[in-house]
């Protein structure tokens, strides 16, 4: 049985740019997805774009679509990935990673819940559930998404562990998104689970995948649409959405190793005693449209949210000009203005009986020159 044909992206590449968590470059990543027939990817690293222009000039030589932002991880260990829409949004973004390298120690970036939420404004989000999920992260997700601006498009990681319990978990993920408030702003934060246990949402038995340590045999209520104050109620344009992906960490599976070998360098452990840090199989890979069509059969809205998240993001770094910081000039002035005055004011003090003709000519065909190229600044 084949299955498609259906445009496939995969919206969430993690590259070595996420130090010793990616096991490919940024350009493997983007020729692996064009040679497997996908039609666009998304790469966002942990709390850093540093790898984002290797995979912009690789996606332009490939001719894929590439979306860019970051995988944001606040101080309380949740994933947010940013997809930046427009220019405006991805410099809220970079600016909010900047603040948080400037307040963290080297190779740190220290991230608040609202710094996150900071960075949802005009983006693409997409909350990712750790590979259990457990009660606590469901009402934490909810609030987010409760939370979160109107002007943000909410998407939650539809993901695949092969473990034994993705139908379970992609039924729970997907009990979450019809729970989730379709708009709300400044709701109160959700009252947290502090203990283990299987979730149980309405009804569902969802299984050892959500088994934290210290299970208990009494099962949490369901997700309900968290209250919302009068006149602090959005209107969100679409509800939250899954969206299938992989979440690969590596462009091909025999990177599988290679990432296990990283994890235990980052633990200071080996790969003998790693135990539960290394992964369970090689499937945090690229797959083509065909098998990622055939994983996520019977969730087709997760597949169609791939092509809908790719065609509202404009933004791509063909967009980045430089611009120079703007300088002190003089009052009701622009910069080639205040240029053209201090240099005559110069010329005049350098050639007091008058400016020769042929510097005259060469001042003259620099300004012309220099409004042009838009370089008073530098000057």
């Amino acid at each position: 049985m084949t299955y498609g044909p259906a445009p496939i992206f995969e919206p969430l590449a993690t590259t070595s740019f996420s130090f010793l968590r990616g096991a490919s470059q940024p350009d493997e990543m983007v020729w692996a997805g064009h040679g497997l027939g996908l039609l666009g990817l998304g790469v966002a690293d942990i709390n850093n774009v540093a790898g984002v222009v290797r995979a912009h000039v690789a996606a332009k030589e490939a001719g894929i679509r590439l979306i860019v932002g970051s995988r944001l991880v606040d101080t309380t260990g949740f994933h947010t990935v940013i997809y930046p829409k427009d220019r405006s949004a991805w410099g809220r973004l970079t600016a909010i990673l900047t603040a948080g390298n400037r307040r963290s120690k080297k190779g740190d970036c220290t991230l608040s819940p609202d710094n996150v939420l900071a960075a949802m404004d005009g983006a693409c989000a997409i909350l990712v559930p750790p590979p259990v999920i457990t009660q606590a992260w469901l009402d934490e997700a909810q609030g987010r998404i409760a939370q979160a601006p109107v002007t943000c498009d909410l998407y939650i990681a539809a993901t695949r562990p092969f473990d034994g319990t993705d139908s379970e978990r992609l039924a729970v993920l997907s009990a979450l998104v019809k729970a989730s408030p379709i708009s709300a702003q400044k709701s109160p934060s959700p009252q947290r689970s502090d203990w283990g246990g299987r979730v149980g949402m309405g009804g569902l038995d969802v299984g050892a995948n959500v088994i934290e340590l210290g299970d208990q045999p009494n099962r949490p209520s369901p997700p309900t649409p968290l209250p919302v104050k009068n006149g602090e109620r959005g209107v969100r344009a679409k509800p939250p959405r899954l969206i299938a992906t992989m979440d690969a960490l590596f462009h091909t599976p025999d990177r599988a190793l290679l990432a296990d070998i990283m994890a235990c360098i980052r633990e200071k452990t080996t790969l003998e005693t790693a135990g539960y840090l290394r992964l369970q199989n090689a499937e945090r890979c690229l797959k083509n449209p065909e098998e990622v069509a055939r994983l996520f059969k019977g969730y087709d809205n997760a597949l169609t949210a791939q092509k809908d998240l790719f065609d509202a993001i404009g933004f791509n770094l063909d967009q980045l000009r430089y611009e120079y910081p703007d300088e002190v000039v003089a009052q009701g002035e622009t910069p080639m203005e205040s240029l053209r005055r201090l240099t005559e004011e110069g010329a005049k003090g350098r050639y007091p009986d008058g400016i020769p003709a042929k510097v005259r000519t060469a001042l003259d065909y620099e300004y012309v020159l220099i409004e042009k190229l838009d370089y008073a600044r530098y000057f």
